[in-house]
């Protein structure tokens, strides 16, 4: 089983299953081991099984009854009370520890999955609608409490996607679509929410609490990542976009700066193909 030991996290906890380990040794080979180094070995268990995660928890629990058993074991003869109570009271705790910790990690993994599959785009692995509500509130909201910065949004919307969708079929759309989201998603401004609205359409919200991006180079950057040929499955293809910036003044909410960026994306595809307008 490969644990990694590169966080700091990891490597207390892997230094916690050597202690763990070391006072096992002590208890296995001594009889007459203190209980302060019984103690020990028993807080070391749930501590090393809970900070390694779960599958390392499993692994742990296992290691932990084996090692009960060889200390059981290798006393040989009658075993005296204190190390029969000893030894229970770590089997029990590594068995409870244990059961404890594979519950609330798959807990938490449900959870987890429940949370991102409410406020992500299921093709794109994008932030959704619902994701993008909740950013931009926050990010208006600190642009009119604090009223320096700036706020905008970038709506993109692909050109000619559903003639690519009916020539080719709908494989190679969503094959597009996802090439597409990450395109977005390197092009970006650092901390910006990319979002997939639906269909061929995108967003891209951006808090700017310094202002010093320039809308329009936002803009022009992502119509000249559009541009370039996305390779698919069935060779490379040429795509284009229409783009739609909307800056919000002290005045907006979510739904005006959205409605706004949409306006503009929509007179930039009256425009012609790869528009911007702002």
């Amino acid at each position: 089983m490969n644990i990694s030991v590169t966080s700091p996290r990891r490597q207390v906890a892997v230094a916690v299953a050597l202690v763990q380990l070391a006072v096992t040794a002590v208890y296995a080979a001594v009889p007459d081991v203190s209980n302060d180094a019984r103690l020990l070995y028993v807080c070391a268990a749930p501590i090393a099984a809970s900070a390694l995660r779960l599958r390392a928890a499993l692994f742990q629990l296992m290691l932990t009854g084996a090692l009960v058993a060889f200390a059981l074991a290798i006393h040989g003869g009658p075993i005296d009370s204190a190390v029969r109570r000893w030894s229970l009271t770590v089997g029990v705790v590594a068995v409870v520890g244990g059961v404890v910790v594979i519950i609330a990690a798959s807990a938490r993994r449900h959870v987890d999955e429940m949370d991102h599959a409410a406020t992500h785009d299921p093709l794109t692995g994008l932030a959704n609608r619902t994701r993008l509500g909740d950013a931009t509130d926050a990010a208006l909201r600190r642009l009119h409490e604090a009223g320096v910065g700036q706020v905008f949004m970038v709506v993109i919307d692909l050109d000619r996607f559903k003639l690519l969708n009916d020539t080719h079929g709908h494989h190679t759309g969503d094959q597009l679509l996802v090439a597409l989201a990450k395109r977005l998603s390197r092009c970006a401004p650092s901390g910006a929410v990319v979002c997939r609205l639906g269909g061929d359409e995108f967003a891209i919200l951006v808090d700017d609490p310094q202002g010093r991006l320039a809308a329009a180079d936002v803009a022009t950057a992502i119509a000249g990542a559009w541009a370039e040929p996305v390779a698919i499955d069935r060779g490379a293809v040429r795509t284009s976009g229409c783009v739609g910036v909307a800056i919000a003044t002290q005045t907006d909410d979510t739904s005006s700066l959205l409605r706004h960026a949409d306006a503009a994306m929509y007179r930039a595809k009256s425009a012609g193909r790869s528009g911007t307008c702002i």
